[in-house]
């Protein structure tokens, strides 16, 4: 067995391997004398065989390769966490490789120093293994998004024309007609500003249901504006359905 050549007073601290709450240390190296409760005894699986070396006082009795161990631990958690989230599950496989291989280290450093960390090694390796499926979740959903905001943004082809817009007193109203000029259904999302010499006044924002190919559907719209001058209505925009029907206020 090595010795480390650093000396310290000999005293009791806690056990470094863990496995009781306190070991003697000879201001050499770890013995077989252990303490629970107050209760002394020997350890019968003996002093530790690795060179713990000396730790001091308030440490625990940390030892090289724990980090390793715990980091895993950290790691494989956040990431597992986090993997379910659009785009940001690419951040969390990369932390479940970086759990797993974490894990591994910590395992064999435990391995040499009778099992110290293998706890939170394994744990790191379980969890990082568990982000590492759950990413598929996370793609799956990131894929749904880029597809809802895809849909929201090219709403296809369309013709659009405003057929009323009438005041009466703060009280503007706004009809008008979309037609849907592509192949397929589509749904609209139809701002309309407003004006009042040529500056908006006034925004509103209406929801046209599913419009079937080469069919015209009529919109309404209103809004109350600050003033009593003459109002002009307009069409701002046109897009798809809002991204999984969120309310468009």
């Amino acid at each position: 067995m090595q010795v480390s050549d650093q000396r310290a007073a000999a005293g009791w601290f806690p056990d470094p391997t863990g496995r009781f709450e306190f070991r003697y240390h000879n201001g050499v190296q770890w013995t077989a004398d252990v303490s629970v409760g107050g209760r002394r005894f020997v350890d019968q699986s003996g002093a530790p065989t690795w060179n713990a070396g000396w730790t001091p006082p308030g440490t625990g009795g940390q030892l090289p390769g724990k980090g390793m161990a715990v980091t895993s631990f950290i790691v494989g958690l956040v990431s597992l966490v986090i993997a379910w989230l659009p785009f940001i599950f690419v951040l969390a496989a990369i932390g479940a490789v970086l759990g797993v291989v974490f894990g591994v280290l910590g395992l064999r450093n435990a391995a040499v120093h009778e099992g110290y960390g293998r706890g939170y090694a394994v744990a790191g390796v379980v969890l990082s293994v568990a982000a590492a499926l759950m990413c598929v979740v996370g793609f799956l959903f990131t894929r749904a998004v880029m597809r809802e905001v895809s849909d929201f943004l090219d709403p296809g082809e369309y013709s659009v024309e405003l057929t009323r817009c009438e005041t009466e007193g703060t009280l503007v109203s706004a009809e008008g007609n979309i037609t849907n000029l592509g192949d397929d259904a589509q749904a609209y999302t139809i701002t309309i500003d407003y004006l009042v010499n040529g500056v908006r006044e006034e925004s509103d924002t209406v929801t046209v249901s599913q419009v079937r190919p080469g069919e015209t559907m009529t919109f309404e719209a209103t809004a109350f504006v600050n003033t009593a001058a003459a109002v002009t209505c307009e069409v701002n925009d046109v897009l798809g359905p809002t991204p999984f029907d969120v309310p468009n206020d």
